[in-house]
């Protein structure tokens, strides 16, 4: 099997088919991963997945930190949901740091018995008996072939072309900014989720442990500009104001990572397999992420922002 990406999707999947006793090749394009300001939130249901595959034990030793309450806050703060007693895994969430714990996934991966190759670059895919890859490494360019080709190359993939397949793309108006925080006097075991039903403007907050979190700010792109540049983290308080969260972010707050904003469409490929090659991960999928499903940046159910309060 080669996996086209190293993110967390293919080197978990690689781990596990590693362990089996397949011979796995990770074909991953950065030297070193970057901050990507989305996907350090796994909810219940996602960890019980990752205990499935033997995963969780990788994630906890790179980091990851148990976010047993949620609380979603309309107005004064309220009561939290305690996960561990209301869903069906009885398992907290999770909140992690993205490019450490894909360097740990990796490593994890290459110690199951995974050759990793770091620095290539995937030019051509053809699905196929057997399917085929061609890639561009410093040395030039060569072909290879496995029984199974996996795209796990993230939401922009290349390797959606290969299957010659329409992808299904759902316009939101939503944009999300978030920023990486440290020294934020907030719940260490509580994400937070508060809406302002005026504005329309959603702030989140996922503590990483040690007064760090990753803060966000959700907001109508039609009516709202995009919070990057000069002075931007100023307008990201600005704009959690209106939603109450304000106090939890910016008393003593330090930046520790970039701050962008990303739009919140859903795309999927409805077809992500063929002839010896399938999709996972962002590349088969991505959806709205304030929506949550799994390993996403923000709110753990679907229900408690829905499109009814942005006027959809």
């Amino acid at each position: 099997m080669i996996t086209i990406g190293g993110g967390i999707a293919a080197t978990s999947l690689a781990k596990v088919m590693a362990e089996a006793g397949k011979r796995v090749l990770v074909l991953e394009r950065e030297a070193s991963f970057k901050d990507l300001v989305r996907g350090e939130f796994l909810v219940p249901w996602g960890l019980a997945e990752t205990r499935a595959l033997g995963v969780d034990q990788t994630l906890m030793e790179s980091g990851a930190h148990e976010l047993p309450k949620f609380e979603f806050r309309l107005g004064p703060p309220g009561e939290p949901r305690d996960f561990t007693s209301t869903t069906p895994q009885q398992l907290p969430a999770l909140g992690f740091y993205h490019p450490v714990a894909q360097e740990a996934l990796l490593n994890a991966a290459a110690l199951a018995g995974a050759e990793v190759r770091r620095g290539v670059t995937a030019r051509e895919i053809r699905p196929g008996s057997p399917p085929r890859v061609e890639l561009r490494e410093d040395d030039g360019t060569v072909e290879l072939s496995a029984r199974l080709i996996v795209g796990a190359d993230g939401r922009n993939a290349m390797t959606r072309c290969a299957l010659d397949g329409k992808t299904h793309h759902e316009r939101e108006l939503r944009l999300l900014a978030g920023v990486l925080l440290d020294d934020v006097a907030a719940a260490e075991d509580t994400s937070l989720a508060t809406f302002d039903m005026s504005s329309g403007r959603m702030g989140l907050i996922f503590p990483q442990g040690g007064g760090r979190v990753r803060a966000y700010s959700a907001f109508r792109g039609d009516d709202a500009e995009r919070l990057d540049g000069a002075g931007a983290y100023d307008r990201v308080i600005e704009a959690c104001v209106a939603t109450r969260i304000a106090a939890e972010t910016s008393a003593n707050a330090t930046v520790q990572g970039p701050l962008a904003t990303f739009e919140c469409d859903d795309n999927f490929v409805p077809h992500p397999h063929r002839d010896g090659m399938v999709l996972i991960g962002d590349a088969a999928a991505t959806t709205d992420p304030t929506w949550g499903k799994g390993s996403r940046s923000a709110s753990a159910t679907r229900g408690c922002y829905g499109r009814a309060a942005l006027g959809r």
